[in-house]
C-alpha cells in the first residue's frame, strides 16, 4: 500500500503558519530546558530571540541568554558576545541590552 499526499492545494501561507507553530512548540520545550540549566537549550533560546524565530525578536533577551550560555561554557555563545562587544556600541546588540 502506498500513501501519497498532494501538497499543491496547501498555500504557502498555511505552510509558513505550520512552520511557525513548530518553532513556537520548539521554543516552549527548549525554554523549560534552558531555565533548568541545559547549555544547548540556552543558546537555542538566545538564537530564537536574536532571529525572532518562534518569538518576537528581542535583542536584549538574546544578549542575556547568550551571556548565560557563555558563562556556562558555550564557546559559540562566547564568540557571539566577543563579536558584539567589539562593535561600536551604536551598532551592536550591546546597545539594545543596555537600554
Amino acid at each position: 500500500m502506498s500513501i501519497s499526499f498532494d501538497f499543491r492545494h496547501i498555500s504557502n501561507a498555511q505552510l509558513m503558519h505550520d512552520a511557525e507553530l513548530d518553532h513556537i512548540a520548539s521554543f516552549n520545550d527548549q525554554f523549560q530546558k534552558a531555565v533548568a540549566g541545559e547549555l544547548n537549550a540556552q543558546r537555542f533560546i538566545a538564537d530564537c530571540f536574536y532571529y525572532g524565530t518562534g518569538v518576537l525578536q528581542d535583542m536584549q533577551q538574546a544578549y542575556c541568554w547568550y551571556t548565560l550560555a557563555a558563562s556556562a561554557g558555550d564557546i559559540v555563545a562566547q564568540q557571539f558576545l566577543d563579536i558584539c562587544n567589539s562593535l561600536p556600541t551604536d551598532h551592536s546588540v550591546v546597545s539594545y541590552a543596555i537600554h
